[in-house]
């Protein structure tokens, strides 16, 4: 399994890489009745990451006090049990959802805008924006958004391997297009 692990953090780090030397082609995708220039290359990877990292749940399960169903989208229903398909148009939804709200709170389109969407999916818009980071992104200080990014990989007050792997990917993202512009 570790293998299989570092095989496709290897895929993917080397895909982002690669990306570093090519000027992304944006390709308008409408998200909530606004249209963000997104490369579908990188939108497709970051689904395919959240999708990798979040793990199918055909039935609800609880995590503190909110039921979550499908690749961790919250839901109301504690019973219902979903299919993969519906729990991949769920996860979606909840990104574009994340990717509006970091267009229009960032004022950021294409690699920055689904890096924080990615951020927003994994800690919570709402909690992002108790964080430094927030104020950082808000004022584009590169050199403190990778600092304190790199200090939000901690699941219940300690610092987890998995989610370091996420955290670095959304940074990789977050600065390819960085050097692209």
């Amino acid at each position: 399994m570790k293998q299989i692990t570092s095989i496709l953090l290897f895929i993917i780090t080397f895909t982002l890489l690669v990306m570093l030397f090519l000027k992304p082609k944006g390709k308008p995708i409408a998200i909530s009745q606004t249209i963000i220039k997104i490369d579908y290359t990188n939108y497709l990877l970051a689904i395919e990451h959240i999708a990798h990292y979040e793990s199918y749940s055909k039935y609800p399960y609880k995590y503190k006090v909110k039921w979550y169903v499908g690749y961790g989208v919250e839901t109301s229903d504690s019973i219902t049990p979903i299919s993969r398909e519906r729990a991949l148009e769920g996860l979606k939804t909840a990104f574009h959802q994340k990717l509006a709200i970091a267009n229009k709170r960032y004022d950021v389109n294409s690699n920055k805008c689904l890096a924080i969407g990615l951020l927003m999916y994994r800690f919570g818009e709402n909690a992002l924006k108790k964080t430094k980071l927030h104020k950082h992104l808000l004022n584009n200080n590169l050199d403190s958004i990778r600092i304190e990014w790199s200090d939000i990989n901690v699941f219940q007050g300690k610092p987890h391997k998995k989610i370091n792997e996420r955290m670095e990917f959304e940074l990789s993202m977050y600065f390819i297009n960085s050097f692209n512009n």
